[in-house]
């Protein structure tokens, strides 16, 4: 069954990239940005935040997430499968935080639990939802930190040398 043009094991990075990027980025943001403005301009960007936030709420991306939300919600089989994938993910999330090695088999068996929980249509568009809505935030995310010229670790696929990939094998297929 063909569950769409996304990877769910790359939907799964996806997610975990976004939730750290974001943290980080409103960490930082919190301890240099908000200090070097004055309370005149703090209320300008604070108001402009917030016509952001309405926008956002009012964004097809975000109508379809709530949507999806609601019909997960209103069924037990979905609600409960999701909510028990949510467990599983946050389990391992947990560990890697404490520093505990996840193994190769937690992470087979997380991405099992998704290729299952996948076939149901409720979660499966919950999935898609969330996907373009997290994905509009990112976007929203880096046009905020290039504004205030913060570095946030891109997804070109390159090495702090600014090697792609394929740069980076061969160099060491060299060595």
């Amino acid at each position: 069954m063909n569950t769409g043009s996304w990877n769910h094991e790359g939907l799964f990075l996806l997610f975990d990239v976004y939730y750290t990027q974001r943290t980080n980025y409103f960490k930082k943001a919190g301890e240099t940005f908000w200090q070097a403005l004055s309370e005149t301009q703090t209320m300008d960007v604070r108001t402009k935040a917030q016509e952001l936030a309405d926008a956002l709420s009012n964004s097809q991306e975000f109508i379809n997430y709530k949507n999806a939300k609601a019909k997960v919600d209103e069924s037990a089989a979905a609600s409960k499968m999701l909510n028990d994938f949510n467990k599983q993910q946050a389990k391992l999330r947990m560990a890697q935080m404490k520093g505990e090695t996840v193994t190769d088999e937690q992470i087979a068996q997380l991405q099992k639990s998704l290729e299952i929980i996948s076939f149901n249509p409720y979660i499966r568009e919950y999935f898609a939802a969330e996907f373009a809505l997290v994905q509009l935030m990112t976007e929203i995310q880096q046009m905020l930190a290039k504004a205030v010229e913060l570095d946030l670790p891109s997804f070109d696929e390159t090495d702090p040398a600014g090697k792609t990939d394929s740069e980076t094998q061969d160099t060491q297929d060299e060595g």
